[in-house]
């Protein structure tokens, strides 16, 4: 049975394997994707944007008469403070990152639509007016944060507002003798934006897989000491803001080191991975976690339990061990693989700190190794002395 870990990896792989060539994931890892790439460099793409806003201003106003660019002094200005809000709000909170996507796309649309419709009344050369144009391109597909399928959409979205605002029908924008000057920097563009965002996507895939294997035993497909250790001190911080508990089961198997010299590596290997399953069906909880913490140790981390479900939930996990009945003949206390459990249950405060939940399910660990094994121990009489 695979472990939550393993699935992402294989889905991560797979993905991988398929390619990004449609510059679409599958609905998982294309949701973490946008995660990704939304909150990536979010303050560097308000910068661009504003900049780049400010430089289309300058050029419309000294391109075109007076009236017309008191015009669209006022409608930029306007867009530099619809984007300048959006994006500020996304940068500032967390949780509204997706505000800076949708202030990108609104600027997008109104500056390109805008600057083109305006281009047409402009007594600047051809050559000018397509220079401000494909700046303007380049932004939007390069430098402004957004996808590409959101970039093709604006781009589609200002040909068909051109084509309706033009009454003759002829994009008076594109003269017929520019048509190749202007379709070549056009089709760069949309090349250089598609490229971009395939680059990224499998930069993110490659990042994502590193990153769970780097949080991921190789053997067991469990978390590691690593992620184990960060969770809990991040478990601990949630814990002292909501005032909860938090527990912490070590796991130890019984005399594995006779069990390896007596059966062979090979077998100790696949009673690691059949005992790491069994843990796995212990830890079902969004915040719970269960990590390989050694050799033959393992961990789980329980989030908001009272002392009753701990102590049900650790002689449970040694019985359901126990009842796997892998073959140990080489066990002094069972002709089955069996294991010792030290727990520990800790009422988060800011004045404690994980240091001492380790530390005493260690000791919980080594009682019940003392005791005769095949136990679960907690640390501590009863409850309420570990709230003082």
């Amino acid at each position: 049975m695979k472990t939550a870990h393993n699935k992402a990896q294989d889905k991560l792989g797979n993905q991988y394997l398929k390619g990004c060539i449609q510059l679409q994931f599958d609905t998982d890892i294309e949701s973490l994707f946008r995660h990704y790439f939304d909150t990536t460099n979010r303050l560097v793409k308000l910068i661009t944007t504003n900049i780049v806003l400010l430089v289309v201003l300058y050029y419309l106003t000294q391109s075109i008469g007076l009236t017309d660019s008191h015009l669209i002094v006022i409608l930029l200005t306007t867009l530099l403070v619809l984007s300048a809000t959006l994006s500020a709000a996304g940068i500032l909170i967390h949780r509204l990152h997706f505000l800076c996507r949708v202030s990108l796309i609104i600027f997008s649309l109104f500056l390109l639509l805008s600057t083109t419709l305006f281009s047409t009344a402009s007594a600047s050369s051809n050559l000018s007016q397509y220079f401000i144009f494909y700046f303007i391109f380049l932004y939007i597909y390069i430098f402004s944060g957004l996808i590409w399928r959101d970039c093709l959409s604006i781009s589609i979205i200002v040909l068909i507002s051109i084509f309706l605002f033009n009454h003759e029908g002829i994009f008076v924008f594109i003269k017929s003798d520019d048509f190749i000057f202007f379709l070549f920097p056009t089709l760069f563009c949309i090349g250089a934006g598609y490229y971009k965002e395939f680059q990224s996507r499998q930069f993110f895939l490659i990042e994502e897989l590193l990153s769970q294997q780097a949080e991921t035993d190789p053997l067991t497909g469990i978390t590691n000491r690593r992620t184990l250790n960060h969770h809990l001190v991040k478990l601990w911080k949630q814990g002292c803001r909501e005032k909860k508990n938090l527990a912490l089961i070590l796991v130890d198997i019984d005399y594995f080191k006779l069990f390896n010299d007596h059966y062979g590596h090979i077998a100790g290997d696949q009673a690691l991975k059949k005992i790491a399953t069994e843990l796995t069906h212990h830890a079902r909880r969004p915040l719970d976690l269960v990590a390989r913490y050694g050799g033959e140790e393992f961990a789980l981390l329980l989030y908001d339990i009272d002392a009753n479900a701990l102590s049900e939930h650790s002689n449970k996990i040694v019985t359901s061990v126990a009842a796997l009945e892998i073959p140990h003949e080489a066990s002094k206390i069972s002709n089955t693989l069996t294991i010792s459990c030290g727990s520990r249950l800790l009422y988060a405060r800011p004045n404690l700190s994980v240091r001492k939940l380790l530390a005493d399910a260690d000791q919980a660990l080594y009682s019940a190794k003392a005791n005769g094994r095949n136990q679960a121990v907690i640390f501590g009489l009863n409850y309420k002395e570990n709230q003082q």
